[in-house]
């Protein structure tokens, strides 16, 4: 994997998961669970979470959009906005 700027911004293209990739081992993701929002915080301490955030990073998960600071934030405020936001 060749050397990353971080933070990284990805969604997946149904437009229900949203990410911001601080480092190879650190996400944020934001996502919609049916009617509710959540914003989930990882540490990757296990394999497979580790190369969950390699495959974001590197783009090779079918409907994995890369997307700009600008696009995440303006979701992460229409969610936050929301009286079902919860973080995790």
């Amino acid at each position: 994997m060749e050397s990353k700027i971080f933070p990284l911004y990805r969604r997946l293209s149904h437009g229900r998961n949203y990410y911001r990739i601080d480092a190879p081992d650190h996400l944020t993701e934001l996502m919609i669970v049916g009617n509710s929002w959540m914003e989930i915080l990882l540490e990757a301490r296990q394999y497979p979470e580790r190369m969950f955030i390699r495959d974001l990073i590197e783009l090779v998960m079918p409907g994995m959009e890369e997307i700009t600071e600008e696009q995440f934030q303006t979701f992460r405020e229409y969610c936050q906005s929301s009286k079902t936001f919860r973080t995790m």
